[in-house]
């Protein structure tokens, strides 16, 4: 916590600081994303996925590694975290 500390006291006095510490962004999340994630809530989109990952995105994981490393996972075999 020295280096936040450190950060927040340059920051008092004007230095242009980007924090990399304790995986503190330094920008507002893009535009998009904000909207995207305010429409989620509107639609009660809300909830947990699969405790592994969305069986979509772990295939396309797989494909992933088959197209570029020639190595054929099972996606069941991947837990995205």
């Amino acid at each position: 916590m020295d280096i936040l500390a450190e950060a927040n006291r340059l920051k008092s006095q004007g230095v242009p600081v980007v924090s990399m510490a304790v995986g503190q962004p330094s920008d507002p999340a893009p535009v998009l994303v904000r909207a995207a994630a305010a429409k989620a809530l509107q639609d009660g989109r809300i909830g947990y996925t699969d405790a592994l990952g969305l069986a979509g995105f772990r295939k396309a994981i797989a494909g992933h590694y088959a197209d570029h490393y020639g190595l054929d996972i099972e996606p069941g075999r991947i837990a995205v975290t």
